[in-house]
């Protein structure tokens, strides 16, 4: 018997099966897998090219035909120089008369005459001019309903593929052909059907061919008009129109439905039925019947703006056809024509975004811009495009907000701009003494039947912040009716420092969390009450305290960083995300390690919609701790956003802090120069975000994070439906205390592919998550 440790004494096999066991040996142990997993990872058919994957001979040849056939649709180079050498010639013979209906071709630019020219560029202005009336639609794919116009679309997506712009209307109208019975004319919305004779029926006979319609519920409209006409011989006749009519919907299988309408007059001729089918639909066969002596030879019946969609739309026409364009990364697609179609992306992971401008104002469109105008006027409410529901709002002022410590702190109403939110001014509490921490009651106008969530909306700097206790703010929610305290009957929560950001702070709290103290009742609570931790460090320091929000909730979204770039960033951690459509953000701040070769790689992942952002400065980020040196600060934060510029991104949004500290000056360094939103160090959740928050709290990734802690935080961010945000440096075999172990990133990032795949969490970059809060 053969050592069977030894490969070389093991028995050979020639003939290999899928189900065959083959032995794989990766970085950290042995795996047995099987040769149809080999082959599956070796076939590159339905891949992007490499030089590490096989392809069948199939698609080779597939890919040879593709571009024999474009090649062949091509002129030569000889083809092209003898037309280029003719048309020098007839220029060079030109008299000067001929040379002034040349320009006056080109002046009509396709157009019978200048007249049709003027008309059609007034029209093209004003379908321009009515773009800053415009309404937007959002998903992956989304259906435009009653419209007529010309729209934008943006696809924002990690893989490449078609962008596809498809009517509603399944009828081919130029397969309707002529018979003995009766001939046709086309135009581009329907056709006009002239009675030649009955050939011995009692029936005008219309057949209408599709083009193999799925089974479902469909509805048939078109304008119907039989209006007076002269025939051959000069009379005027008129199609006689029946009271009703009969339908036969003829199937791929052959068998056939038939169906009865009604034609009833009607200021608008429309012509309208619907109906369901449960088979392949191939034909919609439409009969008149003719009483006798009622037949009119050469009468004409129109149907004009023909149509058949799965959507209910009277009186509106969808131009026939399916439009493609091709689409790789995060692209837009100026003036598509969207004439009441769907748009969708051929892919994988796309958001799509449609702004859209109507040719006409129609009822729902100036309702919808009247509650524009009443949203941004008299909703006091954070908008944010990931907003699930947008809460109940109790603002703090003068009459509902006391001051219960009034010794070691006072409180006013700021008339500053800076801290004026959702159109009301902020409650300024100023901390005069340490000799015990201050308290603030508020008294509720509004709290929901159901308490889930309680969101403080206040604003704080880096200075007071860094020196609070660790259990910075109480919260208590007193259903209390006396004013006593402290109070007997409440629901108690502490807030760490550590969830605090510099600027404005979204603090979300879960009502099921809170502490019971005595015997509330969650219905009768009626005030809150805010308690913040003081000590010698925090006198002459302020907070700004906006608003008590009940329920409020963003889609569950997680947003993954790295700060700095390096080998495995190009050989490992991208293609992986990429392969995977999970996008990221990448934070520069030095030249000394890029070569041109990997300024290319950047920049092309970037066009492929990878946000690449600014990590603080270099070489002395000490720079940004400090809160005295604002010049020193700005030149050398400009460097670095100079350097981006300069070699890869025009305009960075999104900035990384070095050592998740971001300081208060830096903050407003940052923003005058156009980011947007900043990465930092605190180990928190962002609840909201809109255009007046800028900073989003960062768990990072390295040797001494626990894998199931990080997991809880992803779970904990879909259950309380918040952003979380996870970072690292590099990603390494062995990591270390700043970079994330190749095993450890690989088990987290597979953790959010599944919740990412069942829709349970978005995925997204910095800048994209911006863009989509703030829209």
């Amino acid at each position: 018997m053969p050592n069977t440790n030894l490969l070389s004494e093991l028995i050979m096999k020639k003939s290999l099966e899928n189900s065959d066991i083959i032995i794989v040996e990766d970085k950290e142990d042995t795996k047995q897998s099987t040769i149809e997993s080999l082959k599956k990872n070796f076939n590159g058919d339905t891949k992007e090219p490499s030089n590490l994957q096989f392809y069948s001979s199939a698609k080779v040849d597939e890919i040879k035909k593709s571009l024999q056939k474009d090649i062949t649709a091509k002129a030569s180079h000889a083809e092209v120089l003898s037309i280029k050498k003719s048309l020098g010639s007839i220029i060079e013979q030109q008299t000067e008369q001929e040379q002034k209906d040349i320009e006056l071709i080109i002046a009509r630019d396709g157009c019978d005459n200048l007249k049709e020219r003027l008309d059609r560029d007034k029209q093209s202005t004003n379908s321009r001019t009515l773009k800053k009336y415009k309404r937007s639609a959002s998903g992956t794919r989304i259906f435009l309903g009653d419209f007529h116009g010309y729209g934008d679309i943006l696809v924002d997506t990690m893989s490449s593929g078609n962008l596809i712009v498809a009517n509603c209307n399944y009828f081919d109208i130029e397969r309707i052909r002529d018979s003995n019975n009766y001939f046709m004319t086309y135009s581009d919305y329907g056709f006009t059907y002239t009675q030649r004779s009955l050939a011995g029926t009692k029936m005008n006979m219309i057949p209408l061919s599709i083009q193999a319609l799925a089974a479902g519920t469909y509805y048939f409209s078109a304008n119907l008009y039989n209006e007076e006409t002269t025939n051959i011989n000069g009379e005027v006749v008129q199609f006689k129109l029946p009271t009703e009519i009969q339908i036969e919907l003829k199937y791929a299988d052959r068998s056939m439905d038939y169906k009865t309408i009604e034609l009833t007059d009607n200021n608008s001729n429309l012509f309208f039925f619907d109906f369901t089918t449960t088979k392949t639909l191939v034909m919609i066969t439409l009969y008149f019947p003719v009483e006798e002596g009622s037949f009119i030879e050469e009468s004409t019946l129109t149907f004009d703006n023909i149509m058949l969609t799965p959507q209910k739309m009277l009186d509106t026409f969808i131009e026939y056809g399916i439009t493609y364009y091709p689409v790789s990364g995060k692209q837009y697609v100026y003036d598509v024509r969207l004439d009441n179609c769907e748009v969708y992306f051929e892919g994988f992971g796309a958001n799509l975004i449609v702004d859209y401008y109507n040719d006409a104002y129609d009822t729902e469109y100036i309702i919808d811009a009247i509650q524009s105008f009443q949203k941004s006027f008299y909703e006091s409410t954070d908008h944010c495009g990931l907003a699930t529901n947008y809460g109940i709002y109790n603002f703090l002022d003068e009459n509902n907000t006391d001051n219960k410590n009034p010794e070691c702190g006072f409180i006013e109403v700021s008339n500053h701009d800076k801290y004026i939110r959702n159109s009301h001014k902020s409650t300024h509490l100023y901390l005069t003494s340490s000799e015990e921490s201050v308290k603030l009651s508020v008294e509720l106008e509004e709290i929901p039947d159901t308490l889930k969530y309680v969101t403080f909306l206040l604003y704080m700097d880096k200075y007071i912040s860094y020196y609070m206790d660790d259990e910075a703010i109480t919260v208590y929610l007193v259903s209390d009716n006396t004013n006593v305290y402290p109070p007997n009957n409440y629901f108690k929560k502490v807030i760490s420092k550590d969830v605090l950001i510099q600027g404005w702070n979204s603090i979300k709290t879960i009502f099921d969390e809170y502490e019971v103290v005595g015997s509330p009742n969650k219905n009768d609570i009626n005030h809150v009450v805010l308690e913040f931790s003081n000590n010698v460090n925090t006198v002459n320091k302020s907070i700004y305290i906006n608003s008590i929000i009940f329920n409020q909730s963003m889609k569950p979204t997680l947003l993954l960083g790295f700060n700095g770039v390096y080998d495995n960033t190009f050989s490992y951690t991208l293609p992986m995300l990429q392969s995977r459509g999970i996008p990221c953000s990448i934070f520069l701040n030095s030249s000394s390690t890029l070569s041109k070769a990997y300024l290319d790689a950047m920049i092309m992942y970037h066009l492929d919609s990878l946000d690449i952002g600014q990590f603080g400065c270099n070489p002395d980020k000490e720079l940004l701790l400090n809160d005295n040196n604002y010049r020193e600060q700005y030149l050398a934060l400009k460097n670095i956003r100079d350097y981006l510029q300069n070699n890869m991104v025009y305009n960075p949004i999104t900035y990384s802090a070095p050592y998740g500290n971001l300081r208060p000056i830096t903050a407003g360094l940052i923003k005058d120069m156009g980011y947007q939103i900043a990465k930092t160090g605190e180990d928190g959740y962002c609840s909201f975000f809109t255009k007046h928050d800028l900073c989003i709290p960062s768990i990072e990734i390295n040797n001494s994070s626990d894998i199931d802690y990080i997991k809880e935080k992803i779970d904990y961010a879909i259950a309380t439906e918040q952003t979380v945000a996870i970072s690292t440096y590099d990603v390494t075999e062995y990591g270390d205390e700043m970079n994330a172990k190749r095993s450890t990133f690989e088990n987290i990032i597979n953790y959010i592919e599944e919740r990412f795949d069942t829709n349970q969490i978005n995925v997204m970059s910095y800048r994209s998550f911006y863009n989509k809060c703030i829209d």
